[in-house]
């Protein structure tokens, strides 16, 4: 016989048998709460199993069951399974369809979870906490917009919603609004100033800024409220690593690895870590091979049997990467075959279904589709000059995809998306730029300036297109075993090149790039801006800093000793401390000579382009730089007829301006080494008539540098034999 459905007219009156139930019923409910809402998630439970026992289709219980057990850690399906089937018997139950939401969302299926959380809001337009969830699992789909609309929505519900405001700031970091995520973070910060991971990511926009002391100072604020945080360390010893405070890295990285023994990114920055700058020429050798010894004793620890050990050896690789180690002026083409065998079995071990690429099949006469990535497809020097072969490349063979997957995007970003048939923006993940690479089927990629940062290594150690290049936006071999050729010119490299490669090295004419001549200024320059005077010899040395080894310091001083009026212009770098570590070297240089470095040398502050165009009009003489020469910088000089010293070294890194001079056929400022060199900056600063004929020979002869397109005709005849039928990869 069934049991009665309700209370009224026509119906039986409950027996006191079910009354005495239904009251036994919302007690052990509330015993159930009870234990729940002070964390006893087991007595909970047990609760809520007897109470099925009894009512097997009691919502309430199905729902408490599966949050107890969710709680206590079950990683199963039983949770999600509970709290659903309270779901179906009761539909219009808010909670627990918000509940099952962040359930599916724990076993990372964000996809499931998103009905139940908009079934939530529908059934319950102002629970924040469901707003919240609902953008947390857009926000993982990848669906930013979406996401941040849910944030904005629980932030209108109610506007000290630290959580909220603190996730709103992370999409719009992440879609580049680095403005305004600061200001959601300082809001999150101003209602909750105890959120350690809004102290966190708001260092990380403004070390993105270029603001380190600013990153420095929010890192020690999150560590003040958490001190045992690994992450926090090792996210500070990264900043302070970049800006040069070398023996403070060291030490925050070392107690990140004390708190957390296995915490790769630390280990991996900590033996790995480099000066940015050398105080002493003593050092160099030092930690060249500090580096060597730890690199092997890294690969001798690093496991790749376990998941643990992938996901720990890729965590490591993507926190860093060895570009100070090409500022020493050493060979370092086994360090570098080493390091990047090493990056390859790191990726591959991650991401084995990006380890090979079959060739591409092309119909006869089908275009070739030729890719370029890089994170700085802007206004860089690593890439600024790629921007000519884009323009030049011939249409009918060619359609060119570009893919930029950095956050910073700027004048040159859509210079380069004008001049590409496909240009993709995927600053969000790796794998996000792996996978659509994949997709997009190419026959050849480039990768303008390897070396420069972790995430372009990476994706170059794995297999992303049949034939893959490197080229000289970082001027040095990348040491991948995925790399095939490395694009360089034929005036740039010494005798038997290819001894510094791991790649097959392909000389393109000339210098190999096509450089669009830099425009004049708008407005003429002034001396008096850059507080130099009228009489002052300027000589220009502009290059970053870490560029300039100790043991050549001494040029400085030995030609203001023929040159009384010299004076010498460099330019600061981003780090305060890197910029007074090098001013104390020239002191120390000048000092030795019996000269004051405060009358001769000026740091002036970074500029923007257009300042750096005046700096060059109204300065005297170029300095190149030893052992690593400049590149755009060069070439920007060159095109405003500065006079120009360079003396070539060994490796290709150090002969790109000798490069230029001898294919404009200036020869008589190409120094044969440092005594040369000295003699003849000094002669261009004491004989101005020598100098102005220098100038007039440039301002003559160096158009053959610009707009050079027969670098682009030998590119394209290369790539094309290279997927022809029957290729296969060099030996």
């Amino acid at each position: 016989m069934g049991k009665p459905r309700g209370f009224g007219k026509g119906h039986k009156s409950p027996s006191n048998d079910e009354h005495h139930g239904a009251q036994l019923l919302q007690q052990a409910l509330a015993i159930a709460r009870q234990n729940f809402e002070v964390g006893r998630y087991s007595q909970a439970a047990g609760v809520y199993q007897h109470l099925l026992l009894r009512w097997p289709q009691q919502a309430e219980a199905l729902h408490g069951l599966g949050m107890a057990l969710h709680l206590l850690g079950e990683t199963g399906e039983r949770a999600a399974r509970l709290v659903g089937q309270a779901t179906r018997l009761k539909p219009d139950f808010a909670q627990a369809h918000y509940h099952l939401g962040l359930i599916l969302a724990s076993q990372q299926r964000f996809a499931e979870a998103v009905p139940s959380y908009r079934r939530a809001i529908a059934l319950q337009d102002d629970h924040t906490e469901a707003h919240l969830s609902l953008g947390y699992a857009l926000e993982a789909l990848q669906q930013l917009a979406q996401a941040a609309e849910c944030y904005r929505r629980a932030i209108a519900l109610d506007p000290r919603f630290a959580e909220a405001h603190y996730n709103l700031g992370n999409v719009l970091r992440v879609q580049g609004a680095w403005k305004e995520a600061i200001a959601s973070y300082h809001t999150a910060l101003a209602v909750r100033p105890d959120h350690v991971g809004a102290w966190n990511n708001l260092a990380h926009l403004f070390d993105n800024q270029g603001e380190a002391q600013q990153a420095v100072a929010c890192f020690r604020q999150a560590l003040a409220l958490a001190p045992n945080l690994a992450r926090l360390h090792t996210n500070l010893g990264t900043v302070l690593e970049d800006q040069g405070q070398t023996e403070e890295a060291l030490a925050c990285f070392e107690r990140a690895l004390q708190l957390e023994p296995h915490c790769a990114p630390a280990l991996w920055q900590m033996q790995l870590c480099l000066p940015v700058l050398y105080c002493d020429p003593a050092e160099i050798p030092v930690w060249h091979a500090r580096f060597s010894r730890n690199l092997e004793a890294l690969i001798g620890r690093t496991r790749f049997d376990t998941s643990e050990g992938r996901e720990a050896a890729l965590a490591g690789a993507s926190c860093q990467v060895n570009f100070y180690l090409q500022y020493q002026g050493i060979d370092d083409t086994a360090l570098q075959r080493r390091y990047g065998e090493f990056v390859h079995r790191v990726m591959v071990a991650n991401f084995p279904q990006w380890a090979h690429c079959g060739e591409r099949p092309r119909r006869p006469g089908a275009k070739i589709r030729l890719g370029y990535v890089s994170s700085y497809i802007l206004s860089h020097s690593g890439t600024r000059w790629v921007l000519g072969w884009l323009k030049n490349h011939d249409r009918s063979k060619f359609e060119i995809y570009c893919y930029h997957t950095g956050q910073e995007v700027d004048g040159a970003t859509e210079q380069f998306d004008r001049t590409s048939d496909i240009f993709r923006h995927i600053p969000e993940s790796l794998e996000a730029a792996c996978r659509q690479i994949r997709d997009d089927g190419l026959d050849v990629l480039i990768y303008p300036d390897i070396g420069m940062e972790p995430k372009t290594t990476l994706m170059a150690a794995l297999r992303l297109a049949p034939v893959q290049c490197g080229a000289w936006g970082h001027p040095v071999t990348t040491g991948l075993p995925t790399i095939d050729y490395f694009f360089s010119g034929e005036a740039m490299e010494p005798d038997h090149p290819q001894r510094y490669y791991t790649e097959k090295l392909v000389l393109l004419p000339r210098i190999g790039v096509c450089y669009t001549r830099p425009p004049l200024p708008a407005e003429p320059a002034a001396r008096e801006h850059f507080a130099l005077e009228a009489e002052q010899v300027v000589y220009l040395s502009c290059q970053s800093l870490f560029k300039y080894l100790p043991q050549y310091d001494y040029i400085f001083a030995a030609i203001a000793r023929q040159v009384p009026r010299a004076v010498f212009v460099f330019v600061a770098h981003p780090s305060p401390h890197v910029s007074g570590l090098f001013e104390q070297r020239l002191q120390r240089a000048f000092a030795a000579s019996g000269l004051d470095s405060r009358n001769h040398c000026r740091l002036l502050p970074r500029q923007s382009y257009t300042g750096y165009l005046h700096l060059l009009q109204v300065s005297d003489v170029f300095l190149d730089t030893f052992d690593f020469s400049g590149g755009n910088t060069s070439l920007e000089a060159l095109a405003f007829a500065l006079p120009t010293v360079t003396c070539p070294k060994a490796f290709m890194r150090g002969r790109l301006t000798y490069a230029m001079l001898k294919v404009a056929g200036i020869e008589q400022t190409i120094a044969r080494d440092e005594a040369e060199y000295i003699a003849i900056a000094a002669r261009l600063g004491r004989q101005p008539d020598w100098r102005r004929q220098i100038a007039q020979m440039l301002a003559e002869r160096s158009g053959g540098l610009f707009e050079d397109r027969s670098c682009v005709g030998a590119l394209e005849q290369f790539l094309v034999e290279v997927t022809s039928a029957g290729w296969s990869p060099p030996a």
